[in-house]
């Protein structure tokens, strides 16, 4: 099915239009947060500080004691160097019994300033770091005490940091269930194939958001890449991101086809092994810009995606949400054209098939979607 909520010509039908970044395209985890200044506080399971809180910092160790089901707490565009010295503050959040700690946007003095901070709850479950920056120079490799998280289940971030996360620096991978690793390198394929290798027993749950740059001469050898598939076997919900644009990804238009068939031969190996999959949401985000890998290089995949899916090796499959950021001068208008060639091709997913568009814009660098909730 279309989302036509999602098209500039239907905006007027849509309940809400939000500007964000492209990470928070799936992550609705954001509208869950409060801030503190609320008024039934014993409702509240979740909140977040920033760069300017409504409280005086002075005055945040109180309430938190009026939170007695606080389970997560965001730091959001705030600088961190000092927190630990804020004696009162830094008690009260090291007494939480924290489920949830999330970081975004935020400064460190440096890595270690870091992990000291996160080591403060051992209670943690999930780990959520991304955009963190460090007041010194770009760290090396850390060699401090690592934060003992034995609850750990769940993680999402970026840079180093999931990297560390996957190498067991944040708790025992093989607890972990469900993991989101931001801004990948394709030099980083391997150790996520390695990964995914160790976690066959627990892991339920992985996304990239998103495959990035590679440099210069390098990339033009990636217009045959090819490593070998993942294993993908045992996860029940999978999520990647094909960035559109070539100036990010160093990928011309066929390579980043090849790419996406790559991903595809990951699944079709399930297939050619028999093996039972528990895979149950599929979540394919692609980019538009002004060339378009999507219509012209597609050829028979999503007719392949189709067939292959709905095979009986997939016997839980539930859901194939196909994400297409339309960059600008690329119209919505324009982008439902290739929303139309997919769900053509895809005859046999029938209704768990939704193919979305999402307008956007790149603004110092970054790029921002208009994404409509609802």
């Amino acid at each position: 099915m279309l989302d036509y909520r999602l098209c500039s010509g239907w905006r007027i039908l849509a309940p809400k239009r939000n500007f964000c970044s492209t990470r928070r395209i799936l992550d609705k985890e954001h509208l869950h947060f409060q801030d503190l200044k609320i008024v039934t506080p014993e409702l509240v399971t979740a909140i977040r500080i920033t760069k300017k809180p409504d409280i005086p910092i002075a005055l945040i160790p109180q309430h938190l004691q009026r939170l007695k089901h606080l389970e997560r707490i965001q730091f959001i565009d705030r600088s961190m160097k000092d927190i630990d010295r804020q004696q009162a503050l830094f008690h009260a959040l090291s007494t939480l019994p924290l489920k949830g700690l999330h970081l975004k946007s935020t400064l460190f003095r440096n890595q270690q300033q870091l992990y000291d901070f996160i080591r403060r709850f051992p209670t943690l479950v999930e780990v959520s770091c991304s955009d963190i920056r460090y007041a010194g120079r770009i760290p090396g490799q850390y060699t401090g005490p690592l934060p003992l998280l034995p609850h750990l289940r769940r993680v999402n971030m970026d840079g180093g940091l999931w990297l560390a996360a996957l190498n067991g620096t944040f708790g025992s991978i093989n607890k972990l269930q469900k993991v989101t690793a931001l801004d990948v390198h394709f030099d980083d394929i391997p150790k996520v194939s390695q990964f995914l290798q160790k976690t066959v027993k627990n892991l339920s749950e992985f996304n990239i958001r998103h495959l990035h740059k590679i440099e210069g001469k390098v990339s033009r050898a990636w217009a045959s890449w090819r490593p070998e598939p993942f294993v993908l076997s045992h996860l029940k919900t999978l999520g990647i991101d094909i960035h559109g644009r070539e100036r990010v990804t160093g990928l011309h238009v066929r390579a980043m086809t090849n790419l996406l068939g790559w991903w595809m031969q990951s699944l079709e190996k399930i297939v050619k092994e028999n093996t039972v999959s528990p895979l149950e949401r599929l979540t394919i985000i692609l980019g538009l810009y002004r060339t378009d890998y999507i219509l012209k290089h597609s050829d028979e995949m999503w007719a392949t995606l189709d067939r292959l899916l709905t095979q009986d090796q997939f016997p839980e499959f539930r859901s194939l949400r196909v994400i297409i950021k339309a960059y600008q001068p690329v119209s919505v208008q324009g982008a439902m054209q290739r929303t139309r060639m997919i769900v053509k091709q895809c005859p046999r997913l029938g209704g768990r098939l939704t193919v979305s568009v999402v307008e956007g814009n790149v603004i110092s660098g970054k790029a921002h979607f208009y994404n409509i909730e609802g």
